[in-house]
């Protein structure tokens, strides 16, 4: 059942100046900088973690071809071909 707010035919919606009138309430700006300065510190931790896996991926590579022998081309610089690929028979 719609109410005074909605107006259309086959669904629901509202108008650009309903839209303007609309209140919404926000937190005290004290508040909105601790949210952000806690997804920074997130996104920091998230880009920490990235280069950490790039330096064990980089390791894990050097370990297999010293063990495997050295490939013909570097496995780190061809990351996108499968492992099985760059093994040397």
């Amino acid at each position: 059942m719609p109410n005074e707010a909605t107006v259309g035919s086959t669904f629901p919606s509202i108008t650009t100046e309903q839209l303007r009138t609309l209140k919404i309430p926000l937190p005290p700006l004290a508040e909105q900088e601790k949210i952000v300065a806690e997804i920074e510190a997130e996104q920091r931790l998230v880009e920490a973690n990235r280069q950490l896996i790039d330096r064990m991926e980089q390791k894990i590579a050097a370990t297999l071809a010293r063990i495997w022998g050295e490939p013909e081309k570097d496995p780190i610089a061809d990351a996108t071909q499968p492992i099985a690929e760059q093994v040397v028979a």
